[in-house]
């Protein structure tokens, strides 16, 4: 059996040094998020999308409802229509002010209807907090 010489080779060329990790955190602004539901009578979800999509939430999901109250609470409260579209988003948390002023403005124009946002305490890898902010570029 031949013996070959081994090269000791302990350097690498110094012309591409690793890049240094930085957070995410660190290069990129993060925002809370909060889980943002509405309720509107049937066939007005279309345009609570909408008003979404103006403040940035990339995330919205539409299901029927049925009301469960009687029709005599409803006659009283004026509600007139027991089916109801219910929609569930994903909000960053600085949007909510001016997001339930918006929809607010639809209510009273529009619609009937009840919103609401619950915090969203956290989130597990960054991949879904982008997906969830609607802050993902093509290739992350």
């Amino acid at each position: 059996m031949s013996k070959r010489k081994i090269e000791n080779i302990t350097t690498l060329p110094a012309s591409n040094p690793p890049a240094k990790f930085k957070p995410y955190d660190k290069t990129n602004s993060v925002s809370r998020l909060k889980f943002f539901i509405t309720i509107v009578n049937q066939n007005h979800a279309r345009e609570v999308l909408r008003i979404l999509k103006a403040h940035e939430s990339g995330l919205g999901i539409i299901t029927r409802g049925r009301g469960t109250g009687t029709r005599e609470i409803y006659d009283l409260l004026g509600l007139s229509d027991l089916r109801k579209d219910i929609v569930f988003s994903i909000v960053k948390a600085d949007k909510i002010e001016a997001l339930k002023k918006d929809i607010a403005v639809f209510f009273k124009k529009e619609s009937k209807g009840i919103a609401f946002s619950i915090e969203i305490s956290s989130v597990i890898g960054l991949s879904i907090y982008k997906y969830l902010s609607n802050t993902r570029t093509i290739g992350d």
